[in-house]
């Protein structure tokens, strides 16, 4: 059974910010220590406006969903969400990779990481994958400050790319663009990408399990 890999985008109403940190911590504590089947939750905010939140998560299957969102740690953040978020985006990804480092994150206050997404549509899903995944592999195996590479197609646009990545500060990410690995696959993929948007994030609560 395939994972469940979604991403959120998230409006928060004004004022809320500190409530929705202290009970979104408490359910990403309780999710990560006690379900084998959340494999990873990252909460973060657009670097301009603290409402605007971005969330990824990644379950082992369907069940292993199910049992989180059954919960009582996520009812009482569902409880909150539907009194302060203004806006409520999800985006159900199907999975193209999952690479992470082997030591599990448990991160719950902001600090020099570098946390990314990005979105790429592309005229060729398939040509595309052969390029950029084995440049990911590579990446990760090579850089001891790269700890999350996550990619996946949109399922409702399976031409729309997703990137979620996590260095370990802003030097180690501009160090990974200038490698000649990663330049040959912007070249190599320039003629596929339709549209490409960046987006640097502040990370709040990044948790996964061991990789």
């Amino acid at each position: 059974m395939a994972e469940v890999f979604r991403l959120f985008q998230l409006g928060l109403a004004e004022g809320n910010d500190l409530e929705y940190i202290e009970v979104g911590k408490q359910n990403f504590k309780q999710s990560i220590a006690h379900e084998p089947g959340t494999l990873a939750m990252y909460a973060a905010h657009l670097p301009d406006d603290v409402n605007q939140k971005i969330v990824v998560e990644r379950y082992k299957n369907e069940e292993a969903y199910q049992a989180h969102v059954n919960s009582t740690h996520f009812h009482t953040f569902k409880d909150l969400g539907q009194k302060v978020f203004r806006t409520h985006t999800v985006v159900n990804l199907h999975p193209k990779v999952f690479l992470q480092k082997n030591e599990a994150l448990r991160v719950f206050e902001q600090t020099d990481l570098s946390v990314r997404l990005a979105t790429v549509v592309v005229t060729d899903s398939a040509a595309f994958e052969d390029i950029v995944l084995p440049v990911m592999k590579q990446s990760i195996a090579e850089e001891s400050g790269i700890f999350v590479m996550y990619a996946g197609t949109d399922i409702e646009n399976p031409n729309t790319w997703y990137f979620f990545e996590i260095y370990e500060n802003e030097t180690t990410y501009k160090s990974h663009i200038e490698k000649s690995y990663f330049k040959s696959y912007i070249e190599r993929s320039r003629s596929l990408v339709l549209e490409k948007n960046l987006q640097v994030l502040v990370g709040e609560m990044l948790v996964n399990q061991n990789g």
